[in-house]
C-alpha cells in the first residue's frame, strides 16, 4: 500500500512538472497570452489565499482560558515562477496563544507546515475555477503524556500530532468593483489510516473534514492616485485597492469512526476585514462565530462561541491591479 501511494506520488508529481513548462501541453496557440493568464491566476491564488491575526489584548471572548493574545502567523512563499500553469504556494504556519497567568506562558503552540499546489481548471479570469490539493503536519512540539491518569486530555505538555491532505475546489467571479470567491474541500488525516497521528486521539479527533468558505471583497480606486498624478500632470491610472472583505467559513466532521454529540461536528465563523488607509497588506478585523472542535492542537476537544478583535495580515491584502473586463481584452486573451 505504501509502495503503491508513493509511486502514485512521484508519477502525479512528473506530470505537473511536465503541464507546468509552457513549451508542452494541449494549448500551444500563444506563449506570451498563456503565461499573462497564468499570471492572472497565480494573483487569484494570492487573492484568496489564507489571512493571519493578532487580537488585541483580551479580545478573544469565549474560550474557557482568559488569553492576553491570540495569533495566527501564516507566511506563504510563493515557489514556481507566476507564468506557470500551476502554482506551489509552501505555508510554515503558526498558531500562538498568551495565556492570562503569572508568567504568560504561550501553551503548546501549533506548528503548521505543508504546502499547495494549484491547477487553474479553465481559462476565464472573470468566471474562475481552479483546484488546490494541501499537504500539512500539525504538532505542538510537546514530548509529555497525551492524556491524564482521569483520561482527560493533558493540556499542559501532552504530545499532539496530525499529518493531513486537503483537495479543495474553488471557483469564483471578479470585477472591477469586486471578488465573489467559494471553496468546497475536503480534508483527510493520517489518523484515518492510523498513521502518523497520536493514537491516543483515535477516535476522539475529527480526521475525515468537509471544508468550506465563502467570501465577498470590494475594492475601490485610490484616491491618492489621482491627486498625485494630477499634480505631476500625467495622465490618470486606475488602481484598485481593497476596502472590505467578509468571509463565511467553517468545517463539518465526517470521520465514521467519532461519535460524539452533534454541536461537537461543526465549526463556523464570520470574519470581516477593513484595511487600513493605505497600508500595503494590513487591516482590521471582526469575527464571531462557534468552534464544535477546536482547531489548537490538544485542545481539539474545547467547544465553545467565539469572538475576536484585532489586526490581520496576509499577501492577499497586497495593493495591485486585479482585474479587467473581458470586453475590454485584447483579442489574444479570447480562447
Amino acid at each position: 500500500m505504501k509502495k503503491t501511494l508513493f509511486f502514485l506520488l512521484i508519477f502525479i508529481a512528473s506530470e505537473l512538472l511536465l503541464f507546468a513548462q509552457d513549451g508542452t501541453g494541449p494549448f500551444r496557440k500563444d506563449v506570451v497570452t498563456r503565461k499573462k493568464i497564468n499570471s492572472k491566476f497565480n494573483e487569484l491564488y494570492m487573492q484568496n489565499s489564507e489571512i493571519g491575526y493578532l487580537t488585541f489584548p483580551y479580545t478573544q471572548q469565549g474560550a474557557p482560558y482568559d488569553y492576553l493574545l491570540t495569533g495566527y502567523i501564516v507566511p506563504h512563499y510563493y515557489v514556481f515562477p507566476t507564468d506557470w500553469r500551476i502554482g506551489l504556494v509552501i505555508t510554515p504556519a503558526v498558531r500562538v496563544r498568551i495565556m492570562d497567568g503569572e508568567s504568560k506562558p504561550v501553551r503548546t503552540p501549533s506548528y503548521i507546515p505543508g504546502g499547495t499546489l494549484y491547477f487553474k481548471l479553465n481559462r476565464d479570469t472573470a468566471h474562475y475555477k481552479y483546484l488546490s490539493v494541501a499537504l500539512f503536519h500539525h504538532s505542538n512540539g510537546q514530548d509529555g503524556a497525551p492524556l491524564n491518569l482521569d483520561g482527560s486530555v493533558n493540556l499542559y505538555n501532552g504530545n499532539f500530532g496530525t499529518n493531513f491532505i486537503e483537495v479543495g475546489l474553488n471557483f469564483g467571479s471578479q470585477t472591477e468593483t469586486k471578488n465573489r470567491y467559494f471553496k468546497l474541500g475536503l480534508e483527510a488525516h493520517s489518523g484515518l489510516i492510523e498513521k502518523w497521528d497520536e493514537p491516543a486521539f483515535r477516535g476522539r479527533y475529527g480526521n475525515l473534514r468537509v471544508n468550506y468558505k465563502m467570501s465577498g471583497a470590494k475594492y475601490i480606486t485610490h484616491f491618492a492616485d489621482f491627486v498625485k498624478t494630477k499634480a505631476l500632470k500625467k495622465p490618470t491610472t486606475k488602481k484598485t485597492q481593497e476596502l472590505w472583505r467578509t468571509v463565511f467559513e467553517g468545517m463539518v466532521i465526517i470521520d465514521p469512526n467519532v461519535s460524539m454529540e452533534w454541536y461537537k461536528l461543526f465549526n463556523a465563523e464570520l470574519k470581516v476585514y477593513r484595511k487600513i488607509g493605505n497600508s500595503p497588506n494590513t487591516s482590521w478585523f471582526f469575527s464571531a462565530g462557534y468552534l464544535g472542535q477546536d482547531y489548537y492542537n490538544v485542545y481539539f476537544e474545547q467547544n465553545y462561541p467565539v469572538v475576536r478583535f484585532g489586526l490581520a495580515a496576509g499577501s492577499s491584502f497586497f495593493q495591485r491591479t486585479k482585474y479587467k473586463d473581458p470586453e475590454k481584452e485584447e483579442e489574444a486573451f479570447k480562447y
